[in-house]
């Protein structure tokens, strides 16, 4: 078995978003490697192609040219189907805006990842996770506040060695 020592790596990603009046270059030949274990902040200033590069490293956008490695793979070449069996099982993503389902109570929301990837085989563990985080009490709470700290427990203790999570500008309004 082969172990990669990197989870993201790049050679010369390029993005360009094209309109009939322009082309707007949003990431110019970017080269990084990503190593498992490393803690990665993506800074720059309005406009810089933050979010673009995150969406790329993310599956959720294909580069104009370049490659992408993700774990081993190369999301370029994968139909829709696939890159979404990857985002919901290799890909945690935690937004500015919580995206809770704001009729599912705590418990339900913790359970809806577990329910996508088809992994629900413990009814237990998220109610065991709400509790390790000493949100046992709020169940049945619709407080998005406390139900976002509980996924981002939960997808830290979801994903395993080979996988890495996202973090897009976090905030509690």
């Amino acid at each position: 078995r082969i172990v990669r020592e990197y989870i993201v790596k790049t050679n010369k990603l390029k993005k360009v978003y094209s309109s009939a009046s322009q082309k707007i270059i949003a990431l110019k030949e970017i080269d990084i490697e990503i190593k498992k274990g490393e803690f990665v902040t993506i800074m720059g200033s309005s406009g810089a192609g933050k979010t673009t590069f995150l969406n790329l490293i993310g599956c959720l956008d294909r580069p104009t040219s370049g490659k992408l490695d993700i774990l081993g793979c190369d999301p370029t070449k994968f139909n829709e189907e696939k890159l979404s069996r990857i985002r919901v099982e290799k890909i945690g993503f935690v937004f500015e805006d919580f995206f809770l389902i704001s009729f599912l109570n705590a418990l339900e929301n913790v359970q809806l990842p577990l329910i996508f990837a088809r992994n629900y085989k413990n009814n237990n563990r998220p109610r065991d996770l709400l509790k390790r985080v000493g949100l046992d009490h709020r169940f049945t709470s619709f407080s998005k506040s406390n139900i976002f700290f509980a996924l981002m427990f939960f997808f830290a203790k979801i994903k395993g060695n080979s996988t890495f999570s996202l973090t897009v500008k976090v905030g509690i309004k």
